[in-house]
């Protein structure tokens, strides 16, 4: 076990992942990114509650919800 993530790499990946989504992407990549911070805000409070924290399998399973969201989205928007 690594340890948590600090808050300098959290941002500095955010800022990476959002400049080249903006880039690549546009408005699109905008409403992606909004649909999926929700979508792991959302797993995060049901893994605390409902678990009391977030074991392998469930973030094996909150992986393959944040990639059927993004895939969603993208579909959504760009049909």
């Amino acid at each position: 076990y690594e340890g948590p993530i600090r808050f300098r790499e959290f941002s500095i990946s955010s800022a990476i992942a959002l400049g080249l989504t903006m880039g690549l992407y546009e408005n699109v990549g905008l409403a992606v990114i909004v649909a999926l911070a929700l979508t792991i805000l959302a797993m995060r409070l049901m893994l605390s509650r409902r678990l009391g924290g977030a074991a392998g399998y469930a973030l094996a399973g909150g992986i393959a919800i944040c990639e059927l969201v993004v895939f969603a989205t993208m579909a959504a928007l760009t049909a």
